[in-house]
């Protein structure tokens, strides 16, 4: 991606994460609240359904993290930093042949 498209890559980098992240949101708070009607119909307390159901929902958050995590600790390539001056030295080295 050249330079003059970056400003455009950061846009929907920037839309894609805030659609990722409420999206996630509206679904852990639907599995909360459909888990704790479950609990309430069973019987228990409002407070303590709605704990329970916000407790499962996170339990799936963690769950996803973790996943997530192990993911892209398996699946991305490992690389070296080269900081930017020692990249510099290098490239003016090739270029000079």
């Amino acid at each position: 991606m050249g330079p003059k498209d970056a400003g455009l890559a950061t846009g929907v980098e920037n839309t894609f994460i805030q659609l990722g992240g409420s999206l996630g949101l509206s679904v852990l708070v639907t599995l909360a609240l459909r888990h704790a009607a479950n609990r309430v119909g069973h019987g228990v307390s409002v407070a303590v359904a709605t704990t329970d159901g916000y407790r499962f929902a996170l339990r799936i958050a963690v769950g996803l993290g973790l996943l997530a995590a192990l993911l892209v600790a398996v699946a991305l390539e490992r690389v070296t930093f080269v900081p930017p001056d020692e990249l510099a030295v290098v490239v003016a080295r090739a270029d000079a042949g």
